[in-house]
This record gives C-alpha cells, structure tokens and sequence, in this order.
C-alpha cells in the first residue's frame, strides 16, 4: 500500500557523501581498525521509533449504538512522509460505520480508506509531501455496536517511512484498544436532538440542541465536552428538559448527563453530536493534456482538503454543455476540449459545506487566425482581384465604339 503514497510524493534530491581514504601499513593497521570501528559506530543509524495509537483505551458502546475511536500518530522526533496500516476488530462484535480523514496530519490519500467488515480490517495509506513530525490524528473511525462482548482494536501490517531522499523505514510501535459492547441498561435516560438526529452524521447547524425527559423529583447534571469519557459533577444545572447552546467552533462533541435524586446521581449518559459548518479550506484547479494521458484530451484536475468532516465529493458545471452540475472524480475530461465557457468546481465536505472556485475560458483566438476569417478574407480577396483585372482590361481595350448617326439632315 504505501508504494502508492510514494509514487506522490516527489523526495528531495540526495545529499553528496564526502569520505576520506586512509593507506594502510603493518604498524599503522590496528589503528586503522579502531578508525573504522568508531565511524560505523558513529554513522550507522539507530533505528527510531514513532508510535501510532488507538484512542480511546478502552470505551463502552451499547448494543445498536456507535462510538467514535481515533488513530494519533506520535512520531517523536522523526519526520514522516508515509504511512500504511491495517486496522483489525471483530466483526462479531462491531462493524466500521465510517472512516473519516478530515483534520488529519497528513494531506494526501492516493486512494480511499478500505473498510471490509466481512473480513473485520481497515486499510489506510497516507502521505504528507512536506513531512510531519509531532503528535496528530491521522483518522477517525466510526463503529457500531453489534452483540455483547469485547471487541479487540489491534494494528497490523504498518509501515511508516522517513522523509527523506532515501525514504528509509521508520520502527513503528503500535498500542492497541477495546471496545465493551453492553446491553443498554434498562430505564436509561434517552438523549435526544432535533438538530443533530444521528450521532454518525456530520451537520452543519451552528448549534447543539440536545433534549430528554424530565422525570419527578429529579435533577440533572451535565456537560458538553470534546472528551467521550468526562463525567459531570453532582451539582444540578439549569434548564433542564432541553438545552441549546451556540458553539462556534466546528468538530465532535460528547453531551454527559446525570440523573441526581437526593444528592446522589446516577450513571452519565452520554450522547454525541458532529458539528461542521466551515466549508473546506481551499480548491486548486489546474488544466493540462498530454499525449499517453486520457487519450490526450483536455482534462481538469482539482484537490482540496477539510479540517474537520473531510472532503466528500467534487461536482463540476460547464458552461458550454448544459449548465449543469454534475458529480465526478478528479481528473476530469472536460467536454467542452475547446474550454471556450466557464467552468466551476465546487468541493463538498461531509457535512454539505461547499468551496467554490471558477475556471476562466481559454482566451479566444485572434480573429486573423480563425479559420472561417481567413477562407472569408480569402474569398472577398479574390473577388476583388478579378474585378480589379477585369476593369483594367476594359480599359486597355479603348472605348466603346458609338452607334453610327443619320446622314440625313433635320428637317427645316
């Protein structure tokens, strides 16, 4: 999987070596040996370790229910420019919802994550043209709960390389996590939300409204945090029965609740809420034709990216052919190979947030190199160059001859 990520990713060109050659003697022999003993020991690399984790470590999901776990990678000290694994579950126990890349470290995915739940694996390869070192998240995954039991997360088969000239393998070790799939417990408090009707679903509502029932004689504490595993303290909040709160920034969000009767407060209830309302943060276009590369015709391709849903799906609208929109992949043939009318790509995230940007017509010809101009102008010049030689040759003959007059005189 990761040659594909490094058929993308262009290295730098490779630094030249400069070393010496020493002569060797009888006597100066064992000094020769320490020499070269202490330059391997001093030049051959270490080999490094980053670390690509699963997180949470250990969650709790129920039966018919999803649980959000991210993939982080920790390269410390290193720098990385590909990455490929394989994430392995139980597919007894869960299935994979979705795979998401949006906000992930690095920015080039040659193809899709694969999620084969048949087979309970995931593959994912990666890449960042520039390098990436330092901690961040590399994707999230969404699974649903599907029986009782514990569902093992392991990474298997992962490789990451150096960004480097020679792109070496980097050591990676890998920390796994689990997922205790339980039976809901009966009596739960069930949370609700107009807005935000699936927790698997990104929205783009610049809010989160979350709602449940309010039983007698009960209070209830909560709190709205980036973490699936807080806990609310046991001081009653205001209102209760529905909540609305204003979020201006964008990504998961987890809403905990306890039920408190009598100073004492029950299990949290937690339900989560995807909050996406940026549209992807930038759209290149670029137009281009090459003999071997689609047949030769004039093709357009585009590439954007999204820090927090990910990007979805591209549509294009061509002036020339309709007008309009149309889903498609990048590169795209234009059908208008003249590129004489407008053209617009528009990005789409997860959560329908789209970036648009427009493509220029090709600058028309000048009118003295049209084709149709030049058989006019041809045309238009010949038919004058025959009447101009048909007029001179009229005049070269003399004048006409005139009618011969009556001998005959007037009469008086």
């Amino acid at each position: 999987m990761i040659n594909a990520v490094l058929k993308h990713i262009q290295s730098a060109s490779q630094p030249s070596v400069a070393v010496k050659h020493f002569g060797v003697d009888g006597k100066g022999f064992p000094l020769l040996i320490i020499l070269y003993t202490l330059y391997w020991i001093l030049n051959t690399p270490i080999a490094s370790a980053a670390t690509i984790s699963v997180l949470p470590q250990g969650t709790e999901v129920g039966v018919g229910q999803t649980s959000l776990v991210e993939l982080w990678l920790d390269t410390e000290g290193e720098t990385v420019n590909a990455l490929s694994f394989v994430l392995a579950f139980d597919p007894q126990f869960v299935s994979v919802e979705s795979v998401s890349t949006g906000g992930s470290v690095f920015s080039l995915f040659p193809v899709p994550p694969l999620v084969l739940n048949e087979r309970g694996v995931v593959e994912l390869s990666a890449g960042a043209p520039g390098g990436f070192a330092g901690q961040g998240l590399v994707a999230n995954i969404l699974l649903r709960g599907l029986r009782v039991g514990t569902a093992a997360l392991s990474i298997t088969s992962s490789q990451a390389l150096k960004h480097s000239p020679t792109a070496e393998p980097i050591s990676l070790r890998v920390l796994g996590s689990s997922l205790q799939v339980a039976t809901p417990e009966t009596g739960e408090i069930v949370i609700t939300s107009k807005d935000h009707a699936e927790e698997s679903v990104w929205y783009n509502v610049p809010f989160i409204r979350m709602s449940w029932p309010v039983r007698p004689g009960a209070s209830y504490s909560y709190v709205l945090s980036r973490s699936p595993n807080e806990e609310p303290d046991e001081v009653p909040d205001e209102p209760t029965g529905e909540i609305k709160l204003s979020i201006s920034e964008d990504g998961v969000f987890y809403f905990h609740l306890r039920e408190c009767r009598a100073g004492t407060c029950g299990p949290t209830v937690t339900r989560r809420a995807m909050k996406d309302t940026t549209p992807p943060e930038r759209l290149e276009l670029a137009v281009g034709a090459a003999s071997g590369v689609l047949e030769g015709k004039v093709f357009l391709s585009f590439t954007a990216s999204d820090a927090t849903s990910g990007v979805a799906h591209y549509e294009v609208w061509e002036e020339a052919v309709g007008e309009t929109w149309e889903r498609v992949m990048s590169p795209y043939v234009l059908q208008d190979q003249a590129h004489q009318g407008v053209v617009r790509v528009r990005a789409y995230d997860t959560a329908g947030n789209y970036r648009e940007e427009i493509l220029s017509p090709l600058a028309p010809e000048p009118w003295y190199r049209s084709e149709v101009v030049f058989w006019g102008i041809l045309v238009v010049g010949l038919a004058a160059l025959g009447v101009t030689i048909f007029v001179k040759r009229r005049g070269q003959a003399g004048p006409a001859p005139q009618a011969n007059q009556s001998s005959t005189p007037p009469l008086p």
